[in-house]
């Protein structure tokens, strides 16, 4: 869609203080990468969506929509403290994204498979176009994505092992990450 016919906004995203703008020629393979990325079909996992609607407060995972922050009744009182303030600022923003991801995905719910469309910055970093509901996003965002048309790992594909393997010591983090391929999948096994 990022074909300035229908949508003008170029593939790159612009940073303004940047005299020299980053560019794609025609034998970039960045392109190609970024069409195969924003061709995977997505769709929502109706399980996990059904089990955070369902059970929300018993497991603590959402901030109940009911619920009023006790700092609110103090807005307007002289003793009102900036800290206050930031922190219900933080609560009420926290509140309203977990909102709008739960609303995105009980609309997309229904839908057989959408796409999450993505664009680079100056960096070369991909960047998803969709607000709040991505793999980008927050955990609770993350977990309601499913691929549309999932494949299966065989256990006799080492290269798919292998990124597997990689992917799950991505996922572990604290400093996992900056290891090699090797060390990670060293470090899973």
């Amino acid at each position: 869609l990022l074909n300035d016919i229908f949508i003008d906004d170029s593939l790159i995203i612009k940073k303004f203080d940047v005299s020299t703008e980053t560019s794609v020629t025609s034998k970039n393979l960045i392109v190609d990468m970024v069409n195969n990325i924003n061709s995977v079909e997505y769709s929502i996992n109706k399980d996990v969506l059904d089990f955070i609607v369902k059970n929300y407060r018993k497991f603590n995972l959402l901030i109940d929509p009911d619920y009023v922050h006790p700092l609110e009744r103090f807005v307007n009182s002289p003793g009102f403290r900036v800290i206050d303030q930031q922190e219900l600022a933080s609560f009420k923003s926290k509140k309203l994204l977990e909102q709008n991801i739960l609303g995105l995905a009980e609309m997309f719910s229904n839908v057989s498979k959408f796409y999450l469309p993505v664009r680079l910055d100056f960096r070369g970093r991909l960047i998803c176009v969709t607000e709040y509901l991505n793999y980008q996003g927050t955990e609770l965002a993350k977990s309601l994505l499913e691929f549309a048309n999932p494949s299966k790992v065989n256990v006799t594909n080492e290269s798919a092992i292998s990124f597997l393997k990689i992917f799950g010591a991505n996922s572990y983090g604290n400093k996992i990450d900056k290891l090699s391929f090797a060390d990670r999948k060293a470090w899973i096994d």
